[in-house]
């Protein structure tokens, strides 16, 4: 009867304490307490877990192997760009302001200080400059030379004879006066013709917006003076793009069509030559060469 009674009483006990179990359990799982506590020892709050922030803290994630490259790649190609445009520029030993303005705008494209990069092309055409006693023959003036033996030869002999051809030599800023002059004086020959003419060659290696400025209102102004001192035809032969020897496109303007210093392209198509191989025509009844 005694041992009855002691399993009775285990029973209930183990089920008052599963109850109490359950109870703590529950009631904890519904709301966890967490003491905060101030520098004042007397001043406490309990603050109900969930009350209290959430943080959440995004993964970080390595970029792939092939974006780098990628990334890397991109930026070799805009160095290399910059670079080709440079060696463009300086190809001809002269920095154009057409080229000074290409060379900025992919040096900002780039994030490059363009002031330091232009101050170094700067530095590197000067190394390509040629420099003599008695003349400054560079690149540019090379090129300038070249343009004009190119347009001499578009003169059939059997129709055309060199009169004068001014030379560009100089020392020390001493210039001849013929220099200053249009650079060809020809002579038209055929039909037992004497028909004089002068021609001033300009050779440019791109176009400025939209344009070509080919001289100087001071130049222009003189070459204005001498046709009219000498009562003769005078006709700027502008070569444009390519090399001196060999322009991709040319225009034989008129100098009485001419009243600034700069032609804008839209206005040289009519007097453009399409047929860069053909000689030149001169008609001696208008005056006009083609």
């Amino acid at each position: 009867m005694k041992n009855k009674m002691t399993g009775i009483i285990l029973m209930v006990v183990g089920a008052l304490l599963l109850g109490v179990g359950i109870f703590v359990f529950s009631n904890g799982k519904k709301q966890m307490v967490v003491t905060a506590y101030s520098d004042d020892p007397f001043n406490k709050q309990d603050v109900k877990a969930d009350s209290l922030p959430i943080i959440t803290v995004d993964s970080i994630v390595s970029p792939k192997k092939e974006m780098i490259g990628k990334s890397i790649a991109i930026l070799e190609q805009k160095d290399n760009e910059l670079e080709k445009v440079i060696e463009m520029a300086i190809a001809d030993g002269v920095l154009t302001t057409n080229e000074r303005e290409l060379i900025k705008k992919t040096a900002l494209s780039k994030g490059v200080d363009y002031v330091a990069v232009l101050d170094d092309v700067e530095k590197r055409v000067k190394l390509l400059e040629i420099d003599s006693e008695t003349e400054l023959v560079d690149l540019k003036q090379k090129n300038g030379l070249d343009f004009e033996k190119f347009i001499v030869r578009k003169f059939d002999t059997d129709f055309f004879k060199v009169k004068e051809w001014a030379g560009d030599k100089f020392v020390k800023g001493v210039y001849a006066e013929t220099t200053q002059h249009p650079d060809l004086l020809m002579e038209y020959i055929a039909f037992k013709k004497n028909i004089k003419f002068s021609v001033e060659c300009k050779w440019r290696k791109n176009s400025v917006n939209e344009g070509i400025p080919f001289s100087t209102r001071e130049q222009l102004d003189r070459y204005k003076d001498y046709a009219k001192e000498k009562n003769v035809p005078v006709f700027m032969a502008i070569g444009l793009g390519g090399k001196g020897a060999s322009p991709e496109r040319l225009f034989i303007v008129p100098l009485k069509d001419i009243s600034k210093p700069f032609l804008f392209l839209s206005e040289l198509r009519k007097f453009e030559k399409r047929d860069l191989k053909a000689s030149f025509y001169y008609d001696y009844k208008k005056n006009t060469l083609k």
